[in-house]
């Protein structure tokens, strides 16, 4: 693990406590809209393009009546430098996606855990020949 990525992670572990010191919670998988890729301990919620890596994901301790449940999602970066317009795009394409997901059948979630998973292992693989 890189400097860089051990920031990232610690990061998300700083928010992900002091959300939880307030009084949210941890949104747990329900094998449709958030799921827990196989023995890696990543949360993925899907969206209407694809499925994403869910940085934090919690849920506030009190939800407003007559409305859908809300969830917060937050994508931690820890770069030096101030980020630029395409990370602030890409936060809000990433919100566009997930808000407009609906799920069509089980079989086409599988689908695309599977191939979710198939890709991980093939960037794994990329990854590990490149050192």
């Amino acid at each position: 693990m890189t400097p860089g990525q051990l920031k990232g992670t610690l990061l998300e572990y700083l928010v992900r406590q002091l959300l939880q010191n307030c009084g949210f919670g941890s949104v747990r998988p329900d094998g449709h809209y958030i799921y827990e890729q196989n023995g890696t301990g990543l949360f993925f919620i899907n969206g209407k393009g694809a499925a994403h890596d869910a940085d934090v994901l919690m849920e506030p301790p009190i939800q407003l009546p007559f409305s859908y449940p809300s969830r917060l999602l937050f994508e931690c970066k820890a770069y030096q430098n101030t980020v630029g317009l395409n990370v602030v795009r890409n936060a809000l394409g990433l919100r566009y996606d997930i808000n407009e997901f609906e799920i069509v059948t089980d079989a086409s979630i599988q689908q695309r855990k599977t191939t979710d998973e198939q890709t991980m292992l093939s960037l794994t693989e990329n990854v590990s020949t490149i050192k």
